[in-house]
């Protein structure tokens, strides 16, 4: 006896597995855009936290800050240059001549 195709079966598995997708990669997304404005990376956060805690436990305040946090415009910045050079230097069908120019040899 063969397997009869429902299209309405089809949609109502593959519906809720994309919207679980898509909510699982968009939550990926958000942290990751937290992680490049706080100019930390996964592990610094979890460090950069028992400092925080460490700081308001001794000082009783709450003004421990990032050292290496330069602002909104500044991570974001320091980001994309750094994506923008090894980019060209990756998608360039000339990458070794390319890294070599973006490098300034």
């Amino acid at each position: 006896m063969p397997i009869e195709y429902r299209p309405r079966s089809a949609v109502a598995i593959m519906f809720p597995l994309s919207i679980g997708i898509i909510f699982a990669v968009g939550g990926l997304l958000f942290f990751h855009i937290y992680l490049v404005v706080t100019a930390n990376t996964t592990l610094e956060l979890y460090k950069n936290m028992e400092r925080r805690m460490e700081h308001r436990r001794l000082f009783k305040n709450n003004n421990w800050r990032n050292p290496f946090n330069e602002g909104f415009y500044g991570n974001f910045t320091q980001v994309l240059v750094r994506l923008d050079a090894h980019a060209v230097s990756i998608i360039s069908p000339l990458h070794r001549f390319t890294a070599l120019i973006v490098i300034g040899r």
